[in-house]
């Protein structure tokens, strides 16, 4: 129905047109639908295709299975098959890119030969050529994409990865200052969840690659990841000279930087220190490093040692959490029955004795059972019992039992210096 609408038809059957010179090169192709002025105009022998709007699918020769609605949508397609479009000028200047969907006012405008591109927003993908696999939604969703070959990027949000050249990039989110990974230019690879526009809150990694930002709604990056280490901050400070290390940063005066909390009711285990592939046993790599604006505090080295700045060690001692209060009995057979002795540790591997103290068999076998106390070997991964136990020393104990000791032996110094100044006056 038009002005020459299929006009070159010889043996095609089930086909629409309506208005002029639509479908007019259309041979022996069937099941095909143009409305629209020039709608489908070129297409001879391409099947099942749907083209409403003028000059939609104007080119479109033998390709199939081709659905475009809107002004010029899919205007220069030749043999590509397979797309959905819909919108004003959407996928305009593709010629053979197949199986894309476009929706919206030039989305995918540009697009040549992509394939497997998913457009939906005005001007979405705007400037994809030859890219494919990406999906683009939202308005101006990467607009500025334009790498070629396998791209597989996904923007989602208005803006979200406008001027972002780079590959295999996931943005999602949108905010009050723009999209999710807007400002990204030629960095690969990385995710971006939240408002986070690529340079927000002291964090710029518009050319880099490989990092997983999440961010808050106002796009304040609150948790970075590069190379797979971890850094958090709730208030946009990220150390970016230093990456292969975990940091988390608190700036809320009066609050805990980090609580580690097990709701096990049965076997609870706490925080685990562990150096895999290696044993320093020495006093320059630390298990544990505790630092204030000053200087170092604690440190508790890969040997065991514990040192701090003031050598003040404590135990809770008010009197207030205390009962059942006595005098102690005599230390003095205790302590005069350990042994102390002098030796290494089989992991040092040593040809001599290196320290001092005692063995708990040996302060077992003194008769101070209370000061030995001993725990089940577990496999380190596992926890399972490995069906032996480590004896330890609570040297805490022995440390207050020696006290009383001297204060026995004081008293004794005491009574015979009484004594031998009471012979000397005689």
């Amino acid at each position: 129905m038009g002005y020459r609408a299929a006009q070159e038809t010889v043996s095609g059957n089930n086909n629409v047109a309506i208005g002029t010179e639509a479908l007019f090169n259309n041979t022996t192709a069937s099941n095909n639908t143009a409305v629209g002025y020039q709608a489908a105009y070129s297409n001879t022998t391409g099947t099942r295709g749907t083209f409403v709007g003028m000059g939609a699918g104007y080119t479109n020769s033998t390709a199939s299975y081709n659905t475009a609605v809107g002004w010029y949508a899919l205007r220069l397609n030749t043999t590509g098959n397979l797309n959905t479009v819909m919108g004003d000028g959407t996928l305009q200047t593709n010629t053979t890119g197949s199986q894309n969907t476009g929706i919206g006012q030039s989305a995918l405008n540009n697009n040549t030969t992509g394939n497997f591109n998913t457009a939906l927003g005005r001007q979405a993908g705007y400037s994809n050529t030859t890219g494919a696999g990406s999906v683009f939604v939202g308005r101006l969703a990467g607009y500025s994409s334009n790498a070629t070959g396998d791209v597989r990027n996904t923007f989602i949000g208005h803006l979200s990865g406008y001027a972002s050249t780079g590959t295999a990039n996931t943005f999602i989110g949108a905010g009050p200052n723009g999209g999710s990974g807007e400002t990204m230019t030629t960095g690969s690879k990385n995710t971006i969840v939240g408002a986070y526009n690529g340079n927000q809150g002291g964090l710029d990694i518009r050319t880099s690659s490989n990092n997983i930002v999440l961010s808050d709604g106002d796009g304040n990056p609150r948790v970075w990841v590069k190379n797979g280490y971890f850094k958090s901050s709730n208030s946009n400070s990220f150390n970016q000279s230093i990456y292969n290390r975990h940091e988390i940063n608190q700036s809320a005066s009066g609050e805990d930087t980090l609580v580690i909390v097990s709701s096990a009711t049965t076997a609870p285990y706490g925080a685990w220190i562990r150096f895999s592939g290696g044993s320093p046993n020495d006093t320059l790599r630390y298990f544990l490093n505790c630092q204030d604006s000053t200087t170092n505090r604690l440190f508790i080295y890969s040997n065991g040692n514990v040192v701090n700045s003031n050598n003040s060690y404590g135990a809770i001692s008010d009197v207030k959490l205390k009962e059942n209060i006595v005098d102690s009995g005599s230390q003095w057979d205790d302590i005069k029955a350990l042994t102390v002795r002098k030796y290494s540790m089989k992991s040092d591997n040593l040809d001599a004795p290196n320290r001092l103290g005692v063995i708990a068999q040996e302060v077992e076998a003194a008769g101070m059972n209370g000061l030995v106390f001993e725990s089940p070997d577990l496999d380190p991964e596992t926890k399972e019992d490995l069906g032996t136990v480590t004896k330890q020393v609570n040297y805490s104990i022995l440390y207050m039992k020696a006290v009383k000791a001297l204060q026995e032996a004081m008293d004794r110094i005491e009574t015979l210096e009484a004594k031998v100044t009471a012979l000397e006056n005689a």
